[in-house]
């Protein structure tokens, strides 16, 4: 693997390799732009990230692109996500590494996974992984602000203290590997190192399940270590003014008064007192990113996990909207059609009281038929699933609730489906 790091020359016929792929981008060259102006190396991250491959390099960057855009990425910031999934998270920003990298926390140990997962739907989770990304892209960027350097990295300290298999059923390692997948596709070559320490047993098992999601470029930069050698590791790449003192550093705990204001020392006396409005305001003016002003007081702290309480699972707040119901029997097939009229959006929700239901949408306009949402089979009775679409054309869409799978047992089924003029966060 070679050694490289963003803004470096790159090895070989580095150069030509990015000349082929920004060729092959000409067609979304409005796009390419708007994401060269944010970073001068995405078309080298990207490369890097598929190990110099370019056919690979551009099928990932037409991805990030396409999820960009989709999903508005560039305003991401703006959103407010669940609270259980901040306040409960185990994750958070706080200080930096010795080259000046923010430091992304995880202590996966001391998190409720299911309640977690039952929070938000997987809609949500994956939007919250990308608010955090953003989050961290724009905390190197501010690095860079400081430090007049280039540092769209991160190293990332997993703490693993904890983890046992509760924290690892199916659903909630599938939506781990996704999320993690998505990040590698719409964020490359972010990740500086990361430094797993405390592995439980279940370790070598955990991670057999996670591999295949790692791409070969991420894995080369994973560092486990056990047992009480990990404070070597840790104060070889980070000050142990950060590292909290329960475990060997000088550093405050997670999520507290102290921490905050140890950053803000540190930082008034490295950067003679420039401010958090000076940072934010050069940055509006240097960049088109939008920005929440909380993002710049130093260090978001790491928010310590817990139990979710039920009154913030998704199941709760779903049925709370008072959704209408239906029963659908056992091998049969419920439909539900509106009209949208043109310049209106679509939105729909489902889950059950038990069990799973295959669901689709379905659009038929004068000349045509289409899928909208392809049939698939949802184990929705403890979170519902949801979806959306932007723009819709004018017509007829329904949503298909098929039970034909099952033999036997009849299914309630709560949804909301209807038309939106104005998309708001569902």
């Amino acid at each position: 693997m070679v050694k490289w790091r963003p803004g470096d020359e790159l090895p070989g016929d580095g150069e030509s390799l990015v000349s082929q792929l920004k060729n092959r981008l000409q067609d979304v060259k409005e796009s390419l732009e708007k994401l060269l102006k944010r970073d001068a190396f995405i078309l080298e991250r990207s490369l890097m990230s598929r190990d110099l491959k370019v056919e690979a390099a551009e099928k990932q960057f037409r991805t990030m692109i396409s999820y960009r855009e989709e999903h508005d990425i560039d305003h991401i910031l703006d959103w407010k996500p669940p609270t259980a999934l901040v306040q409960y998270s185990g994750c958070g920003i706080y200080g930096e590494d010795k080259e000046g990298h923010p430091i992304a926390w995880m202590l996966l140990g001391r998190t409720d996974s299911e309640g977690l997962y039952k929070s938000a739907t997987f809609e949500d989770h994956m939007k919250m992984k990308m608010f955090q990304m953003a989050g961290c892209e724009a905390m190197c960027f501010r690095q860079e602000c400081l430090r007049g350097k280039y540092t769209r990295r991160l190293t990332a300290v997993i703490d693993l203290k904890g983890v046992s298999t509760s924290h690892a059923s199916s659903k909630v390692l599938h939506m781990f590997n996704q999320g993690n997948k998505l990040a590698q596709d719409v964020f490359p070559e972010f990740m500086e190192q990361m430094i797993i320490i405390n592995p439980p047993r279940i370790f070598s098992m955990l991670y057999a399940l996670i591999r295949p999601f790692l791409t070969a470029r991420i894995e080369s930069k994973i560092t486990v270590v056990s047992g009480s050698k990990f404070m070597d590791k840790l104060s070889k790449h980070i000050d142990v003014q950060y590292i909290p003192m329960s475990w060997g550093g000088e550093g405050p705990e997670f999520s507290s008064e102290a921490c905050l204001e140890a950053q803000r020392r540190h930082e008034q006396h490295r950067y003679h007192g420039l401010s958090e409005p000076e940072i934010a305001s050069k940055i509006v003016t240097e960049t088109s990113w939008s920005w929440s002003t909380e993002l710049f007081k130093g260090c978001a702290p790491v928010s310590v996990g817990g139990q979710v309480p039920e009154e913030h699972f998704a199941s709760t707040k779903f049925k709370s909207k008072d959704p209408k119901s239906l029963s659908v029997p056992p091998r049969a097939v419920e439909k539900v059609a509106i009209t949208i009229p043109e310049g209106c959006g679509l939105h729909w929700g489902v889950m059950t009281e038990n069990k799973d239901i295959t669901i689709s949408v379905e659009y038929e306009g004068s000349n045509e038929k289409e899928e909208i949402a392809s049939a698939k089979k949802e184990d929705c009775h403890e979170v519902p699933v949801q979806g959306h679409l932007k723009h819709c054309k004018p017509g007829t869409y329904t949503l298909v609730l098929d039970n034909t799978h099952s033999r036997f047992t009849s299914k309630t089924v709560y949804y909301n489906f209807g038309s939106l003029r104005v998309l708001t966060s569902l």
